[in-house]
């Protein structure tokens, strides 16, 4: 009777892990792939700068002053990126920590099931 009902717990957490674990990934991994086609798009103008400069014979300050403004731009998207990214990785960390207090509250609770069918003689004294 232990065995099954140790058997029956451990189905039941590896199914909640799998479920778990294969929904998170499809509703974290918008806001980075957003990112990085963000980036993507802002190396692509900064290409497209590095050409206008060949074709723009005299407004070199004009270029600097872009570059520096594209290069602004591309550090202020970074560091967008990093923030969302750590706020990604503290609820991955709040889903584990959750995990693991699901596994102590089941484990609790099998252990209570198997008191109850195996009561201590001690208590009844």
């Amino acid at each position: 009777m232990k065995r099954t009902l140790f058997g029956f717990g451990a189905v039941c957490i590896s199914l909640l892990l799998i479920s778990t674990v294969s929904a998170v990934p499809q509703i974290q991994s918008q806001p980075t792939m957003d990112m990085f086609d963000t980036l993507d798009q802002e190396k692509n103008l900064v290409d497209k700068l590095a050409d206008l400069s060949e074709v723009l014979p005299g407004g070199l300050i004009d270029f600097i002053i872009q570059l520096i403004t594209m290069i602004i731009q591309i550090v202020i998207t970074l560091i967008d990126f990093v923030s969302e990214l750590m706020g990604v990785i503290g609820l991955i960390q709040a889903l584990i920590d959750s995990i693991y207090t699901l596994i102590d509250l089941v484990t609790q609770f099998i252990e209570m099931i198997t008191d109850l069918f195996n009561p201590e003689p001690e208590l009844f004294v």
